[in-house]
C-alpha cells in the first residue's frame, strides 16, 4: 500500500501490527484513492485492486494494467441506496444485493442525464457491475476496507489483481 498517486509500489506492503498502525495505513489508502491512486488490498482469496470509480484517469490506468479494455469492472458502493443512485434496480436484483451473499450483479446503469457518478470508463457498455458493502464486521477484508475508505455516495472500482 506504499506508493505514489498512480499506485506504483515503492516498498514492501504495509502491515498494521497495532490498531494505530492499521488506522494510519487506512488513512494513507484514503489519501491515495482521493489523489487518483490505485491501491492493493489483501483479501481472503488474494489481492484486490481498488480505485475511485469516478476518476477516469485512475480507471483507465487500472484497465491498462489489467489489460482489460472492454469488460465491465466491479463497482463497490457503501449501500443499496448508493447503488440505486447509479443503476436501475428491479426487485430480484435488489433482493440479491440486500441478501446475505451479496454477489456482484450486472445492473443497468443510469445515463449521464440521470446524474450518475460513474463515468463510462468503469463500464463501456450500458451495464454496470455493482456490489454493496455489508456493514457487519464479519465481512471480507476488501469489503471492510472499502467501508472505511469510501466516502458516502462515492463508488470504487474493485477487481482481483490476477
Amino acid at each position: 500500500m506504499n506508493g505514489d498517486a498512480y499506485g506504483n509500489s515503492s516498498a514492501t506492503p504495509a502491515v498494521g501490527t497495532t490498531r494505530e498502525a492499521s488506522d494510519a495505513i487506512i488513512e494513507r489508502c484514503v489519501e491515495l484513492l482521493a489523489d487518483g491512486g490505485i491501491v492493493a488490498i489483501k483479501g481472503l482469496g488474494g489481492f484486490h485492486l481498488s480505485c475511485d470509480a469516478a476518476n477516469e484517469q485512475a480507471v483507465a490506468e487500472l484497465r491498462r494494467r489489467k489489460r482489460r479494455s472492454n469488460k465491465p469492472l466491479a463497482v463497490m458502493v457503501r449501500s443499496l441506496a448508493d447503488t440505486e443512485r447509479l443503476c436501475h434496480i428491479d426487485d430480484a436484483e435488489r433482493d440479491l444485493l440486500a441478501g446475505s451473499i451479496r454477489p456482484i450483479v450486472l445492473l443497468r446503469r443510469r445515463t449521464v442525464g440521470e446524474a450518475t457518478a460513474v463515468p463510462p470508463t468503469s463500464s463501456p457498455s450500458r451495464h454496470l457491475s455493482c456490489m454493496t458493502c455489508p456493514s457487519s464486521a464479519s465481512c471480507s477484508p476488501i469489503r471492510r476496507f472499502n467501508i472505511c475508505c469510501l466516502p458516502r455516495q462515492k463508488p470504487a472500482v474493485c477487481t482481483r489483481s490476477s
